[in-house]
């Protein structure tokens, strides 16, 4: 979008990459030169230029992975591909890196909230964590519910990978998601404790909620409390 802006041609670092390789042919010149025409006439619009801006940016990168073999979503095919080696025989932990990232997924934790707990709607029907105590100008009452003892491991089943939740204190499975490369590239989105967003996020956080919720119902209701959070503050009730 720079180089359109400047008037350059948005190939120019690309043909830097693509040397020597068949990839850039004398049609994808055409294209970009016309493209880049139409661009700078007065019959496109703002919202028609920046889709076309879009698109032609994915269009040069693709023949850029085809120049270089170099292949979209290289670092989350070779997770998933570490992940099913290491349980080939098997379930077993998540690699340290990921399994935090996943974690911060399922079970989102704040650091304005309690250690080692999430902040779950008292007598909410959807397991949709509190996002940030700041947020809570008004007093609400919220389920303090423990997960330090929730552990995760992964496991084949078939050409499947599954992500199971389990406790020490329960031989079963309390909670399981399936461990796809939409699922891995928003745990790639989590930084500094905090989760971004990937265009798959509204597709992934129903699965994220149905394996959040079961693994709740899973934990002692004796070990959950409840909390009254406002203005950045949480107070736990004595019941």
């Amino acid at each position: 979008m720079q180089r359109v802006a400047m008037g350059d041609l948005p190939s120019g670092d690309a043909l830097g990459l693509l040397s020597g390789s068949l990839a850039w042919s004398p049609f994808d010149a055409y294209l970009e030169e016309t493209l880049l025409e139409f661009l700078e006439s007065p019959g496109c619009g703002d919202i028609e230029r920046r889709r076309l801006v879009s698109w032609y940016g994915a269009y040069v990168a693709r023949l850029v992975g085809i120049g270089t073999s170099t292949y979209g979503n290289a670092e989350i095919i070779k997770q998933w591909r570490r992940c099913k080696r290491s349980c080939a025989n098997k379930p077993v932990a998540l690699p340290s890196d990921l399994e935090r990232s996943i974690r911060s997924l399922i079970f989102p934790q704040h650091p304005d909230g309690p250690a080692n707990s999430m902040l779950m709607p008292a007598f909410s029907v959807r397991a949709e964590p509190i996002s940030s105590l700041k947020d809570q100008v008004h007093p609400r009452l919220v389920g303090v519910v423990p997960i330090s003892a929730v552990s995760l491991r992964v496991r084949t089943m078939g050409g499947r990978l599954l992500i199971e939740c389990y406790t020490s204190e329960n031989a079963g499975v309390i909670g399981q998601l399936a461990l796809d490369f939409a699922l891995l590239r928003e745990a790639q989105s989590f930084s500094e404790d905090r989760s971004g967003q990937t265009e798959s996020t509204a597709y992934i956080e129903p699965r994220i909620e149905r394996c959040r919720s079961s693994s709740i119902a899973a934990i002692d209701h004796a070990q959950q409390t409840l909390a009254v959070v406002a203005n950045g503050r949480h107070e736990e009730l004595a019941i």
